[in-house]
């Protein structure tokens, strides 16, 4: 038995506890609920048959916690209701926590560990939950726990932490909160990626010390600012005579290539009221190159002006010569490059395979480009042929991925549309409307006549119908990690699907 503190326990909860008694029942006492349900499918895409397992949580509670498929990921939701939080298994299981309440917002972080805000984003502070133990490994007294994207220090057990959310110092803490090394000099930020840089007095630039995740210095930092990229490398920038240049180190700080490049990243950006921005990768030698400029000049708040484009390998050559006006760099082992004016495309080995014919372009995935002709929009293969009709407004964004689920979204005269990569319209099956696109072979979609919500395949096969009266909620979901928010009489739930 176990009994909570009193200003603990919300009216709500104190509501509940009379229920079941005079006190809390412990959690493995709690009847199971069969609102939690797991179906296995089996679905034939143009790839293969895939297996799929698909959790239904009900609509039945106040609020649902994001679920988030990563790495080390313990299968669990966190739900609310009536003041109090669950834990939610595949397996049906419902546990009331004996630590968490309502309006505490769980992340997770590795395994069975989830970074928890008491009380809120807002103004709460931050502590580390064991789901296992139903426990605070880490009490919730830090004004922020930071980690990276990379799981590096859940793999090193340790994790961040600031007593205020805002300042240079830190704390480096194993899970059990012992501190294990004090760290001076890193600005504020949010989430932390691979190695960092500590700085005096907090500086955002400037020479200093690259530490590793547990706190280790790794090499004195001599560079004035970085960028970090999901191939292992930092593009570092050094100032000389005034001069501006690019280079690239490891992750160690071993220099790889010497800061001797005008270098830029390649973010296209939006201009305001065109919803097409976008990143193009994530990696400094995205197919083994990196895009450098030779002359010309940076100019805050600018591209770099002037020069000529170029690429190098990771052995520091210049393979592809400097004689392009502009590029995006290289994605899925295509460039976008523009001569006089006018945009083309090239390969890895330089060989031009369309020539510079179009006044505007963006790159995409699956090897294919957006054009613009006079004001309106459409798709070309690598070899520059048109695919379908070029008449689009724009491109729908909002997700990094253009081709979101095999199929990129566009919009004609305030009208959304779906094109496949081969340029024609995507056209729902007979009876479907309102599919939210293809994740892992299957799709939501709800009857034509019914509106009842189904699960088909991408032949139209139903292959899981909803229960009746259940409504998605198109902003939250699906997403890349296969999920989707429902909603009945006002309460939430969630749908989950993932490869077996």
């Amino acid at each position: 038995e176990f009994v909570l503190p009193l200003d603990r326990i919300s009216a709500a909860d104190q509501a509940f506890v009379k229920t079941w008694g005079t006190k809390p029942v412990p959690p493995t006492a709690m009847p199971p609920a069969n609102s939690t349900a797991v179906k296995e499918i089996t679905v034939e895409t143009p790839e293969g048959k895939v297996d799929l397992e698909i959790w239904v949580v009900e609509p039945k509670w106040d609020d649902v916690i994001p679920y988030r498929s990563e790495k080390n990921h313990l299968k669990l939701i966190f739900a609310s209701r009536d003041g109090a939080m669950f834990m939610i298994y595949p397996d049906g299981r419902e546990i009331r926590s004996k630590t968490l309440l309502a309006g505490d917002y769980p992340q997770h972080f590795g395994g069975p560990y989830w970074v928890t805000t008491r009380g809120g984003l807002r103004d709460g502070k931050d502590g580390l939950f064991n789901a296992e133990d139903d426990a605070f490994c880490i009490e919730p007294v830090w004004g922020k726990l930071v980690w990276s994207s990379y799981s590096e220090e859940f793999e090193a057990g340790v994790i961040w932490a600031r007593k205020e959310p805002e300042g240079p110092e830190w704390v480096i803490l194993d899970f059990a909160g012992n501190e294990k090394k004090r760290v001076e000099g890193l600005p504020p930020f949010k989430h932390l990626s691979g190695p960092r840089v500590s700085r005096p007095d907090g500086k955002t630039t400037g020479s200093g010390t690259l530490i590793s995740v547990v706190g280790e210095k790794l090499a004195d930092w001599p560079w004035e600012s970085y960028y970090d990229y999901h191939d292992g490398y930092l593009a570092v920038r050094g100032m000389a005579n005034g001069e501006e240049n690019w280079g690239f180190v490891d992750q160690e700080g071993t220099i790889v290539l010497p800061a001797k490049w005008h270098y830029f990243p390649r973010v296209p950006q939006a201009e305001w009221g065109k919803p097409r921005s976008f990143v193009t990768t994530f990696e400094a030698f995205p197919s083994g190159l990196a895009a450098v400029a030779v002359g010309g000049k940076f100019e805050p708040g600018a591209r770099w002006l002037g020069g000529k484009r170029g690429f190098l390998n990771k052995a520091g050559e210049l393979v592809i010569p400097a004689i392009w006006d502009d590029t995006y760099g290289f994605r899925d082992g295509i460039a976008l490059v523009l001569k006089d004016g006018l945009w083309g495309i090239i390969s890895t080995t330089g060989e031009v395979l369309a020539e510079p014919q179009w006044e505007e372009a963006l790159p995409l995935s699956m090897r294919r480009v957006w054009i613009r002709k006079g004001d309106k929009w459409g798709m070309a293969d690598e070899s520059g042929a048109v695919l379908g009709k070029v008449e689009w407004d724009c491109w729908e964004t909002g997700f990094i991925d253009d081709f979101w689920h095999g199929l990129l979204r566009v919009k004609k005269d305030g009208e959304t549309v779906q094109l496949k990569p081969d340029g024609s319209q995507f056209t729902e099956p007979p009876g479907i409307s309102n599919s939210f696109g293809f994740i892992n072979g299957v799709a939501l979609a709800s009857e034509t006549d019914s509106g009842q919500w189904v699960l088909i395949d991408p032949s139209g096969k139903r292959l899981y119908q909803f229960p009746d009266g259940i409504e998605f909620d198109r902003d939250a979901g699906p997403s890349s990690s296969s999920k989707a928010y429902i909603e009945k009489d006002g309460k939430k739930g969630a749908i989950i699907i993932t490869p077996k």
